[in-house]
């Protein structure tokens, strides 16, 4: 399984997670998953429970204050 395989499978299992924004490709062959504050514990247990891996790479967690999408008047 690649990188890319691996991060989307991880973000289709997470997104339901509570706090869970996104999942995206740090350095180093890294994935990160990217929480809001709420998210934090359960994704630390999460990744507390897979070893801190997932399909043999490693996953960072990333505190994030989410993403919003430009608004009409930007």
């Amino acid at each position: 399984m690649s990188i890319i395989e691996a991060k989307r499978k991880l973000g289709q299992e997470l997104r339901s997670t509570v706090g869970f924004v996104g999942v995206g490709l740090g350095e180093n062959s890294e994935i990160r998953v990217y929480v809001i504050e709420e998210g934090v514990e359960a994704a630390q247990i999460l990744l507390n429970d897979w070893g801190g891996t997932y399909e043999g790479f490693p996953v960072k967690v990333v505190l994030s204050s989410g993403f919003s999408s430009p608004t009409k008047d930007s």
